[in-house]
Parts: C-alpha cells; structure tokens; sequence
C-alpha cells in the first residue's frame, strides 16, 4: 500500500518521468519489469480507504497476538517473540531459549488463513550452565528492585543472556519504578561474567 497523498502523487510524477530513473531502475524497464507497477501494489488517496487499511492491519496484527499469547509467550521471563507484517508474511523475531515454542509458534502462525509464509529470524540462545546462572542473577536482581514488573503468570521485562556476556533487557515498567530499575540495572553490570547491558525497557504512562 502506498497510503499517503503526497507519496501516491510522488509515485504517480516518477512513473511519468523514467528519463529520471536511476540506471538499476532502467535495467529493470528494459527487462519488462515496472518498478513503480506491479500486482499487488495499492494507491490510497481518500480517507475512507486509509481507514480500511488500518483496520485490515490491526485484524492481522490481532491475528499474531493471540497465536502467541495462547503459546503462553507472556509468561515466559527469557522469551520474547516480536513480529513484523508484509501483506501475507509474518516475519518472527526476538530471543528464546526454548526451541520448541520457537518452532511451534512458526507452525501456529502458518495456519492463520491470510498468511501464506512465516520469516523465522528468532534467535534461539545457548542454555549452558554459566549463562543459566546469569540469567538467574539478573532476574533475581530485577525482582528485587521492581517486583511489579513481574506480576503472576506474566513478565514485564524479558532478559536475554549471550555466550560473550552481554545481557539485553526488553520490555516495559511503571513510571514510580525508574529509579529503582536503573540501579538494578547498574547492580546487573557488576554480575561475574557480565560484560555489557543493553537497555530496551520503555518507561509505560
């Protein structure tokens, strides 16, 4: 979709002028291919059908959520799957330690009846000893200091752990919270084995 009046007038100026085409564009004409024309592209120029395009999109994205919530996504501290949607493809991103929910979340999404491929780019993170003990420092040293971000059956804030020690938080806390998250934040630098942090948490309204 090209759902902007100003881009829709922009495409419409360049498909008149391919004297102004880049020479990887011209290669493109002269093999019969139509970069600016081609099945499947939309041009929106009203506001009723931008309209109808959001609303297509959040049904989608709905689609997705509730694929991986049934999976129990939510509740898992070392597990975080992220998506992305082009027309009928979902590509899967994040981090997890569990293969399977890797997998199973793939299969799932697969038999949604709009999508026809899953792009599967979740990183599937080494389980070792040393890297279960980290993983378990940092958790114990957030639950410490920002307990509410860790309420039944849900985790807030996603932690992953890499073979060379750098640690990535991701997800969200409460705004009264900030204070006593960046010093958990500062007592998770000083962990053996821990050579960086990087910090993804958004502070929610």
């Amino acid at each position: 979709f090209v759902d902007s009046p100003m881009a829709v007038a922009a495409t419409q100026a360049f498909a008149l002028h391919p004297e102004a085409y880049s020479e990887e564009a011209r290669r493109l004409l002269d093999t019969g291919d139509e970069p600016l024309s081609f099945d499947g592209l939309e041009l929106t120029t009203s506001v009723a059908e931008s309209k109808a395009i959001h609303e297509h999109k959040d049904s989608h994205e709905d689609d997705v959520i509730k694929v991986l919530t049934t999976l129990g996504t939510v509740e898992t501290v070392y597990d975080y799957l992220s998506f992305g949607i082009s027309g009928p493809v979902v590509v899967l991103q994040g981090f997890t330690v569990n293969g399977a929910l890797r997998d199973d979340a793939k299969a799932q999404i697969q038999k949604i009846d709009w999508v026809t491929h899953v792009i599967q780019e979740v990183e599937l993170l080494d389980v070792g000893p040393e890297l279960k003990r980290v993983r378990r420092q940092v958790l114990g040293t957030l639950k410490k200091q920002v307990p509410q971000s860790f309420p039944q059956n849900h985790a807030n804030i996603r932690i992953k752990v890499t073979r060379d020690g750098n640690v990535t938080l991701v997800g969200f806390i409460g705004k009264n919270d900030e204070k006593r998250y960046l010093a958990a934040v500062q007592q998770i630098k000083h962990i053996t084995f821990v050579n960086d942090v990087t910090d993804h948490v958004t502070i929610s309204k």
